[in-house]
């Protein structure tokens, strides 16, 4: 039997549609569709319960080929929900029964892909979570015909969100090759980031020296970090000067020389003989680290003992943030 229009159903009782015999019958509160039935238009049931009963197999299309499959389990107490909406309110599927909780799972055939599409410009999928769903995360993709493709490491881990402090994830691991990639142009690392470098120098006015007395030549400001400092300073005496030594070094005390291991020095001779006349002397500093809690200034300081004439240096001093 075929059913080639609507077919509407209407009463205060309830029809409760069950699969069995070979055609279509109504009888008080049974509609009875057989096997070899087929109803090409609209069921419309007014009264409630609207559907109810038992449905195994799948239901079809206008050609009858499957549309949706129908699967049961042997006393089973979860499935699912499926509703409408109203204005402005999205449908949806949700996970019901008797269990506390209760999870939905989605899966493909095969190597078939998961696909969501949305022609939304931003702000495409939306998560909920917390107790009470009240916390919400979007994902946002850009909105271009280029395909891009995320791969995930086999690995345990968090991600890192640009502008999260490094210290909220345990640790990063790179590669013993390849790791944190350097730039490719004549850029400077930002204050405050890994590689920033501070400078000074003196080369056009050279420093005067009284001998025997420590002279800061130049200094820089360094802000809270870890820090290797070096510099270098040149002697500079006129064509008369005895020289008996010279000595220079960075310190983050000012015109004051530190303990005999942080310095660079140079002697000419026994002190107090003639042992260099107007001879110049580049003294290079070694590196120091600084690992500074709040903003210091870093000197770099030189001495020398001379006679008869004068002595001036120049030079620089130069800091690199390693973290």
């Amino acid at each position: 039997m075929s059913i080639n229009n609507s077919l509407n159903i209407n009463g205060s009782s309830p029809l409760i549609p069950a699969w069995g015999g070979t055609g279509v019958s109504n009888g008080t509160n049974t509609l009875t569709i057989g096997a070899t039935s087929y109803i090409n238009q609209d069921v419309r049931m007014t009264a409630t319960p609207l559907f109810s009963g038992v449905m195994t197999g799948a239901i079809n299309d206008y050609n009858d080929n499957n549309v949706i499959a129908i699967n049961g389990v042997s006393s089973a107490v979860n499935y699912i929900e499926i509703s409408n909406n109203s204005t402005g309110n999205a449908p949806y599927i949700k996970s019901l029964g008797s269990d506390t909780n209760i999870g939905l799972s989605f899966s493909t055939q095969g190597t078939g892909v998961m696909a969501f599409a949305t022609t939304a410009a931003t702000d495409q999928y939306l998560f909920y979570s917390g107790t009470a769903g009240q916390h919400t995360t979007y994902f946002s993709f850009p909105s271009t015909g280029a395909q891009r493709t995320v791969t995930f490491p086999d690995a345990s881990g968090t991600l890192l969100m640009t502008g999260q402090a490094i210290n909220t994830v345990p640790s990063i691991a790179f590669s013993t090759t390849s790791g944190v990639i350097g730039t490719t142009t004549n850029d400077d690392a930002a204050s405050g980031s890994v590689g920033e470098y501070i400078y000074s120098e003196v080369f056009g006015s050279p420093v005067s020296l009284t001998t025997n007395t420590v002279t800061d030549l130049t200094s820089i400001t360094l802000s809270a970090g870890d820090w290797d400092v070096c510099g270098n300073v040149y002697f500079s005496p006129v064509n008369s000067t005895v020289v008996e030594s010279v000595a220079a070094w960075v310190s983050s005390t000012s015109a004051t020389m530190p303990n005999g291991v942080a310095i660079s020095r140079q002697d000419y001779g026994t002190p107090g003989s003639t042992s260099a006349v107007g001879v110049p002397m580049g003294l290079p500093i070694a590196t120091r680290r600084y690992s500074l809690a709040t903003s210091t200034i870093i000197y770099i300081s030189g001495i020398s003992v001379f006679t008869i004439s004068t002595m001036s240096i120049i030079g620089f001093i130069s800091a690199r943030r390693v973290r």
